[in-house]
């Protein structure tokens, strides 16, 4: 399909709950879930879709300076005849580079950034609101790994009613080479990609947090650029890292 004046390949994938950004996936309802909008060929605001708009440019339209627009798939097909609701993530995982697949010449357009901030959090910064409740969430995690041991403690974090899922304040466990156990998105638990997860700016989002546990194993900080899931705009994201029995055990929050 033609979109833009670009070949579109047929969305495979179903819409899943932390895709990458840019990611196209179908769906059987009438409209997109949560943190995704309809792939329709929309023009939407740079300012609302910062990170997005780090990846697309205006190769689809909009005037590349305050707005841009979405491919347009809107004559995607179920195998009934059906039209699906195509959608295109706005929310979720920076995608990592890999080798090149654009067809097009078109330069890509600059990073985007929040503002000119460092990645480095400065020292003795005040620790309050989502960010102290961050630390806290580790602190209880590592509690319960410690009462009812590794396999029971890593099932309970993954089951999706349970509180720990569903905390404000997301957490994890990977091992200190960056290798997820314990991740709100299923597919990225024993995934080794992972390591390769960069931020909008080019940081190496995992290695920051690898970086912070070998210099303060009881506790620290990693930072980085992120899309915030309320404002959807670029902003510091924290996770809060701490080792325990041979582990990262880490929680995130926007300062």
């Amino acid at each position: 399909m033609l979109a833009g004046g670009f070949l579109l390949p047929s969305p495979a994938r179903a819409c899943g709950p932390e895709p990458y950004i840019g990611e196209i996936c179908s769906f059987a309802g009438t409209y997109c879930p949560e943190g995704y909008l309809p792939a329709d060929g929309r023009t939407v605001p740079i300012s609302s879709h910062q990170a997005l708009y780090s990846l697309l440019g205006s190769r689809f339209g909009g005037n590349g300076s305050s707005t841009f627009a979405l491919p347009d798939m809107r004559e995607q097909k179920s195998a009934g005849g059906q039209y699906l609701s195509v959608c295109i993530a706005v929310q979720g995982l920076y995608p990592p580079r890999g080798e090149t697949a654009a067809r097009s010449t078109t330069s890509p357009p600059a990073t985007v950034t929040p503002s000119a901030q460092s990645n480095a959090v400065p020292a003795g910064s005040p620790v309050t609101g989502a960010c102290q409740d961050a630390q806290l969430q580790v602190d209880k995690m590592i509690a319960h790994y410690q009462r009812v041991g590794r396999d029971l403690a890593f099932a309970d974090f993954m089951r999706r009613d349970s509180d720990w899922f569903n905390a404000p304040q997301v957490g994890a466990v990977a091992t200190k080479d960056g290798l997820f156990k314990v991740h709100p998105n299923f597919r990225l638990v024993d995934n080794p990609e992972m390591v390769k997860l960069k931020d909008v700016n080019g940081l190496l989002v995992v290695e920051e947090m690898i970086k912070s546990a070998t210099q303060s194993p009881a506790g620290g900080w990693a930072q980085y650029t992120w899309t915030h899931p309320e404002t959807r705009k670029l902003a510091v994201r924290r996770e809060w890292v701490k080792v325990h029995d041979g582990l990262m055990f880490m929680a995130t929050c926007y300062p």
